[in-house]
């Protein structure tokens, strides 16, 4: 069973939202940096883009362009989750100790799944694309 997180911006569903992903060290000096463009209420309001740091429990923890399926959750007729947004993974049916979560990551074109020690948003930045948009927090 998946369970939204609240506290993190609702990805954009549209199938032109852009995403990154900055893979580093994984640890609490340098995190994984996965940068996606929000929902937006109207086509004319700026596009932008939620910052969500995270640190996993190791080497090996992020997989991208997850196939996992997990029950009660709706996918499409290719395999993706019809729902985006942010999940932590019951422990009933993810692998990951009492030390980290099993987060699901569905984006409109991407699902990544991670086993992560923590996740926090930490800035939502107003840019043309994802890259820019983590370029500038990079800067700041």
């Amino acid at each position: 069973m998946l369970t939204e997180v609240p506290e993190i911006p609702s990805p954009s569903a549209e199938h032109n939202s852009d995403y990154a992903l900055l893979c580093v060290e994984g640890n609490s000096d340098s995190p994984h940096i996965l940068v996606y463009e929000i929902a937006r209420d109207f086509l004319s309001a700026p596009r932008s883009f939620a910052i969500i740091e995270l640190v996993t429990i190791g080497p090996g923890a992020i997989e991208l362009d997850s196939d996992n399926q997990y029950d009660a959750v709706e996918y499409d007729e290719s395999g993706a989750m019809v729902e985006t947004g942010m999940f932590v993974v019951a422990s009933a049916e993810g692998e990951c100790d009492a030390a980290g979560q099993h987060i699901v990551v569905s984006l409109a074109l991407q699902r990544i799944e991670l086993l992560a020690h923590s996740f926090e948003c930490k800035k939502v930045i107003v840019a043309t694309s994802a890259r820019s948009a983590l370029a500038n927090y990079l800067m700041d």
